[in-house]
């Protein structure tokens, strides 16, 4: 039971935040081109788990006069916090500029600092502001 109120209650509270925060676009796993208003804040969900040492990061940002970069967060699954080696959502947040299009580019990798691991996953995504 706890857990169904909690849920409920984290539903509830999504609900509430999107719908009470100027509509923050969010993208889940995107391929390909991600369209954007002007001025609006937005979001890129990627699945990652941080305790196989593999984490999403930019090889290429974007650039800041069209999206630029507010900030990067991990969330842990849900029921996560009860299991080592639990996963979750790298979640990077952005603003649209006034215009334009521009590129990024990003890779999950070994962050333990072997060298010759490849990037297990890429990312290669367009953001077109109108």
């Amino acid at each position: 039971m706890r857990i169904t109120v909690r849920r409920v209650a984290l539903l509830t509270g999504l609900a509430v935040g999107v719908a009470g925060c100027g509509g923050v676009t969010t993208f889940e796993d995107p391929v390909g081109t991600l369209e954007v208003a002007a001025g609006e804040e937005f979001r890129i969900e990627l699945g990652e788990n941080p305790s196989t040492g593999y984490v999403w990061r930019f090889v290429r940002r974007p650039d800041p006069a069209v999206a630029r970069v507010l900030g990067s967060s991990f969330e842990l699954e849900e029921g996560g916090e009860d299991r080592d080696g639990a996963g979750g959502t790298r979640i990077l947040r952005l603003r649209a500029g006034d215009g334009g299009e521009t590129t990024m580019s990003l890779v999950k990798e070994f962050s333990g600092g072997e060298p010759g691991r490849r990037p297990t996953d890429t990312q290669q995504l367009v953001v077109k502001v109108e």
